[in-house]
């Protein structure tokens, strides 16, 4: 999830910013839908009730499972995504296995998934 805010003048935000990230993992994560109501209810742990309070967050829609592919050395690898989306990297890594044996070079040169 990206970055969570629950704003108070009168507590510790750093430790309701940690709260707040940790209970909307738990509600939201690798759910397709979502609804949180926000208020006391959801975040129980409110040091100024008599506060009016907002939330504010970022997020991004993930896949479920990622997709992966292996490119030789001097190989040229394109990736391409379907109009409208965007590339995001997940993980990567160059090099050789911990063995010294390469990975199984079979990908194909150029590599089109939604």
């Amino acid at each position: 999830m990206g970055n969570v805010y629950f704003i108070s003048r009168n507590h510790d935000e750093m430790t309701f910013f940690i709260l707040t990230i940790e209970r909307l993992s738990e509600l939201c994560d690798k759910k397709r839908k979502c609804t949180v109501y926000v208020d006391t209810t959801t975040f129980e742990d409110d040091p100024c009730p008599s506060t009016s309070k907002y939330l504010q967050m970022s997020y991004k829609c993930r896949p479920i499972l990622f997709d992966g592919e292996s490119f030789c050395e001097g190989a040229e690898m394109q990736l391409e995504c379907r109009e409208g989306r965007r590339l995001a990297m997940y993980s990567a890594t160059y090099g050789r296995s911990a063995r010294g044996q390469a990975a199984h070079c079979t990908a194909p040169v150029h590599f089109d998934r939604g």
